[in-house]
C-alpha cells in the first residue's frame, strides 16, 4: 500500500475481472488442470487472474518480432482491444455485450489480505 502512496491506516479494495472458479469454460478448466499439475494450492481468483495475465503475455510473445521484441510487444498490446483465451472474452476497454465477473480483494491498513 505504501508503494502507491496511500497514508497509513487506509484500507484498499482492488477489483479484477475473472470468470468464477467453478465456471465450465475451457479457460477455467485449463487453469485448474495447470494449477493441480504444477502447484499444491487451492484455486483463487487471484491465481486465476495471474494465469490470465501469463496466457495473454505468452500469446503476445508468440507474435513478437525478434528484431524488435520490446517495440513489437508494445504495438501488439495496444492493438489488441478484444480477444479470446480458450473461449473467454477479454477486452482492454469496457465493451458492451461482455459478461462482467468481478472479484473484490481488500488489503487492510497493515497490507494484509482481509478477504
Amino acid at each position: 500500500i505504501a508503494e502507491i502512496g496511500l497514508p497509513k491506516g487506509i484500507s484498499l479494495v482492488g477489483t479484477q475481472v475473472v470468470p468464477p472458479l467453478n465456471a465450465g469454460v475451457p479457460l477455467v478448466r485449463s487453469f485448474r488442470t495447470a494449477l493441480q499439475r504444477y502447484f499444491d494450492e487451492p484455486p483463487t481468483a487471484q491465481s486465476l487472474a495471474g494465469y490470465l495475465s501469463a496466457r495473454t503475455t505468452i500469446d503476445l510473445l508468440k507474435a513478437a518480432d525478434l528484431k524488435d521484441v520490446r517495440g513489437s510487444l508494445a504495438d501488439a498490446a495496444t492493438r489488441r482491444d478484444r480477444f479470446e483465451l480458450d473461449g473467454f472474452p477479454i477486452a482492454r476497454r469496457s465493451d458492451k455485450g461482455m459478461q462482467p465477473f468481478v472479484t473484490q480483494v481488500m488489503l487492510g491498513a497493515q497490507s494484509r489480505l482481509v478477504g
